[in-house]
């Protein structure tokens, strides 16, 4: 029923685009092939030819136009930015359809791919007027907040059921090593050593911190070590079964993808703090959020957006996953606030030690400034009482000697 709804939207999309060009029946529709899909352009595309679209099934990233600094970029082509994060997972394969998608409805034109890292991601996408954004949830919102972005499409998990879907598929599992039998609950983790997944992307620290402050602990303080492990999930497992780490952090469904290829022995870990009746069949510590976020920019061309939403919402279901028409980042703006994470960070500046800690140097600087002027100060009261004796002891000594000439004199004078 939801693909009903959304064929209907894709068609009243198509409808706007090309309104003077009458729609191929089902059946011829079916009957193309690749070879026989034209170069579409703007005025000429329609919801029935991207129906018939044959994708390629083995299409990876390394097969898209990477943007480079001296790539020539036409003036019908698609350009994406997408956030780095150093993992290789079913995002980036879900990418690369979408960019796979795009040739096969617009063989004339290339898509360009400019893959930037998380910390000055932002900056980027703004200097270079990049249209459309591939990003984490996370930083979609600083993108809303910060630049007018538009949420296109959020990466949805499809559940047991094909009709049934889950925009909320970002979340972290804690897994302990299953002989340490202390180790279960939340709270049998306070004063734990963790092993994370490092990034600097909104990822499942975050998450895990969100649930922490929903149960009255200070993510800060609850752990008494962090272990960053560089988006290498065996490593963080294996600091677990090493003792290095307590317990270790890790993307949902991850564990069981793992245990499914065999990579890993379920038997020899244990999930912890596992919370209930979350959705989708994958185990998870923290609630769920919505994942990766497709977007376009205030600046992106109108046509080319309807382009990409009718190419995106009409691929086919990529490993379990689709584009969801349907993009609440309500929960993500909420978590990243009470995080005072990205966007938001200037929320500690609102209390004394936050505006502390943000203006560190400058207080460092001025504690120098007070405690050079203290000691002049204090050397200077020093010097001026040590030159104020002598000069009193002199006079004394001018007066003793007055005194004596006197007497002297009176003696001769006698």
């Amino acid at each position: 029923m939801r693909s009903a709804a959304a064929g209907l939207i894709l068609a009243a999309v198509t409808a706007s685009a090309s309104p003077d060009v009458p729609t191929a029946s089902a059946s011829q529709s079916e009957a193309q092939t690749v070879s026989e899909v034209a170069a579409v352009s703007g005025a000429t595309f329609n919801l029935s030819e991207v129906r018939a679209m044959h994708f390629r099934e083995d299409t990876g990233i390394e097969g898209v136009s990477r943007l480079e600094a001296s790539t020539t970029i036409g003036p019908d082509d698609f350009v994406f930015a997408v956030e780095e994060t150093d993992r290789n997972e079913s995002y980036i394969r879900m990418l690369a359809s979408l960019a796979e998608g795009l040739r096969v409805a617009f063989p004339d034109r290339r898509t360009h791919i400019r893959q930037i890292p998380s910390r000055g991601f932002i900056d980027v996408v703004r200097a270079e007027k990049i249209p459309f954004v591939f990003a984490t949830a996370g930083t979609m919102v600083a993108l809303v907040n910060e630049s007018g972005a538009v949420p296109l499409a959020a990466r949805e998990r499809l559940n047991t059921h094909a009709e049934e879907s889950s925009q909320s598929a970002a979340g972290g599992l804690l897994v302990v090593d299953a002989k340490r039998r202390d180790l279960g609950s939340l709270e049998s983790l306070e004063g734990a050593r963790i092993a994370v997944e490092s990034s600097v992307a909104f990822g499942p620290w975050q998450w895990l911190a969100g649930r922490l402050l929903a149960d009255h602990h200070d993510p800060r303080k609850f752990f008494s070590e962090a272990v960053w492990r560089p988006h290498d999930v065996p490593e963080v497992l294996n600091a677990v079964l090493s003792g290095r780490a307590d317990a270790g952090l890790i993307s949902v469904c991850t564990f069981e993808a793992l245990a499914a290829e065999g990579m890993i022995d379920p038997k020899a870990f244990r999930p912890a703090a596992v919370l209930k009746r979350t959705p989708g069949a994958c185990l998870s510590s923290t609630p769920l959020y919505p994942d990766w976020t497709l977007g376009y920019m205030a600046w992106a061309d109108g046509n080319q957006v309807r382009r990409v939403a009718a190419v995106a919402f009409s691929l086919p279901v990529n490993d379990g996953w689709r584009w969801g028409l349907r993009v609440d980042l309500s929960s993500v703006r909420s978590l990243i606030e009470a995080l005072h994470f990205g966007p938001y960070s200037y929320l500690d500046e609102q209390t004394v030690a936050g505006f502390m800690k943000s203006h560190a140097e400058w207080f460092a600087a001025l504690v120098a400034v007070f405690l050079f002027v203290l000691f002049h100060a204090l050397r200077s009261r020093y010097l001026v009482r040590v030159k104020t004796q002598a000069l009193r002891t002199a006079l004394e000594e001018k007066e003793r000697m007055e005194n004596e000439a006197r007497v002297s004199r009176e003696q001769l004078s006698a």
